[in-house]
């Protein structure tokens, strides 16, 4: 089953508005819920010491839910990737000229990019992009798989840091731990930021951090489309970790404004496999005020 929100400039059609009350009365107190032994509503996770705390992750893992640098690399060695999505993400197509907002050639940021095939479609549509991967595999998988020629320059600010450059095309990938970045580092600010659930896989202690990283890349004008997940953690571990809608605006409200564009029931077969009542995909464009 899928539910959608319909919005016509910017306003929830009757139909939809049905739509969303029912979806949000059968999993809002679900998702508002606390739960033990691993996760909590506001995102925070418990100390998880003993095995019987332990649940399953997306990976088929008993874990407690924290993924650690050395974690990723080891899922992309074992192309554990099934995150990775091969077609251009529908969230993107249909949000992309609210994110641009009416400009013609964008400076874009892609946080925890991956491989991820939205790069080279906003390439295409004439833009400058920029993305963030600890990964080095993923980044050469990317410029393989998109035949794009590259040069690799190594960053001295960055631990371990290299930028990925296309020779032709007007894309740079950073291979580094996304909290080192600053809009130092990559040469100015961002016209646009698309995270297409890179907010929702980090760590939730890492969320302050992640929120400053990003509103120091964000321009003053800049619109930032955010893809993230409302996850019952009952016997799942994560990632993706749930960001019910009051944790989304507690983080950002001071100094942003939260639209809410979309919300939608997300279950498909992978999610069903973990083990989770509701997987919940909600879809916010934030700016500063």
């Amino acid at each position: 089953m899928s539910t959608a929100v319909t919005l016509r400039n910017g306003v929830e059609t009757n139909n939809a508005m049905a739509k969303r009350r029912k979806l949000e009365d059968t999993f809002s107190n679900k998702s508002k819920k606390p739960v033990e032994k691993g996760h909590k509503a506001n995102g925070e996770r418990d100390s998880i010491k003993d095995k019987c705390g332990l649940k399953k992750n997306q990976f088929g893992d008993l874990s407690n839910g924290f993924m650690s640098n050395g974690d990723w690399r080891k899922r992309w060695d074992k192309g554990q990737t099934k995150f990775h999505k091969p077609t251009y993400n529908d969230i993107l197509l249909s949000y992309y000229d609210a994110m641009v907002n009416g400009k013609t050639k964008c400076r874009v940021f892609v946080p925890l990019c991956g491989k991820s095939v939205d790069m080279k479609w906003l390439l295409d549509k004439g833009h400058s992009v920029v993305g963030c991967e600890l990964v080095e595999l993923g980044v050469q998988q990317f410029f393989r798989e998109q035949d794009i020629e590259y040069i690799v320059e190594t960053i001295p600010s960055l631990t371990n840091g290299k930028l990925y450059k296309g020779v032709k095309h007007d894309i740079r990938i950073y291979t580094c731990d996304f909290f080192e970045l600053n809009s130092t580092t990559t040469e100015g600010k961002f016209d646009c930021v698309w995270d297409r659930g890179s907010l929702a896989a980090i760590n939730p202690s890492d969320r302050s951090r992640y929120h400053d990283v990003i509103l120091d890349l964000l321009d003053e004008n800049g619109r930032y489309l955010l893809d993230v997940f409302e996850v019952d953690h009952t016997n799942f571990a994560g990632p993706p970790n749930s960001f019910v809608k009051e944790d989304l605006h507690n983080l950002f409200a001071e100094r942003c404004n939260v639209e809410d564009l979309k919300t939608r029931d997300a279950m498909n077969p992978w999610a069903k496999s973990w083990g989770v009542e509701y997987f919940i995909e909600c879809v916010y464009m934030i700016s500063f005020k």
